[in-house]
C-alpha cells in the first residue's frame, strides 16, 4: 500500500511565509495553480493553511480588502496532519472525517515535507483499483497450457 510520504517526496512544496497579504498569497496560488498553501513562521514551522475556502469565507464574504488583510488573520490554524508513513487510504479517511481537501504531510520530527490534495489521493486510489481489476481479470480468464497425453 502506497505511503503518503512516497506520494509527496518528488512533488514541489509551495508555501508562503507568515505576514504576507491575502492578495499576494492569492496571486501566488493562482500562479502555481494550487487550491491551498501551507503558511510557515519565520523559523520554518507550519502554523496554518490558507485555502480558496478561506479567501471566500473569511475575506470576500466579509468584505475585507485582500491587499490589507494578513494571511495570518484568516488562515486555518486547527490543522489535520498526515504522517509520512500513513497510507493513502488512512489519509483519505482523515480528509473525509474532517471535511477537508488538503492535508499537510509531516515527518517524524513534525517538519513539513509536503501537501496532498484529495485529487492526489483519489488518483492513487483509482490506479490501485485498476491494478486490482487487471489482476482479477487475468486470474478469471487465465487458461493453463493444454498438454496432450
Amino acid at each position: 500500500m502506497k505511503k503518503v510520504g512516497d506520494i509527496v517526496k518528488d512533488k514541489t512544496l509551495f508555501f508562503v511565509k507568515s505576514g504576507e497579504t491575502v492578495l499576494n498569497v492569492a496571486k501566488f496560488m493562482a500562479e502555481k495553480n494550487i487550491g491551498a498553501v501551507p503558511v510557515l513562521s519565520d523559523d520554518g514551522k507550519l502554523i496554518g493553511i490558507f485555502s480558496e475556502r478561506d479567501i471566500l469565507k473569511r475575506v470576500v464574504a466579509k468584505g475585507l480588502n485582500p491587499a490589507e488583510v494578513k494571511v495570518d488573520d484568516v488562515m486555518t490554524r486547527e490543522l489535520m496532519l498526515a504522517l509520512e508513513e500513513e497510507s493513502y487510504e488512512e489519509c483519505l479517511a482523515k480528509m473525509k472525517k474532517a471535511g477537508i481537501r488538503h492535508l499537510p504531510v509531516v515527518d517524524r520530527e513534525n517538519n513539513l515535507i509536503g501537501m496532498v490534495s484529495l485529487r492526489d489521493l483519489m488518483d492513487i486510489s483509482l490506479d490501485d483499483k485498476m491494478e486490482k481489476i487487471e489482476m482479477l481479470h487475468a486470474y478469471i480468464y487465465y487458461r493453463p497450457p493444454f498438454e496432450e497425453k
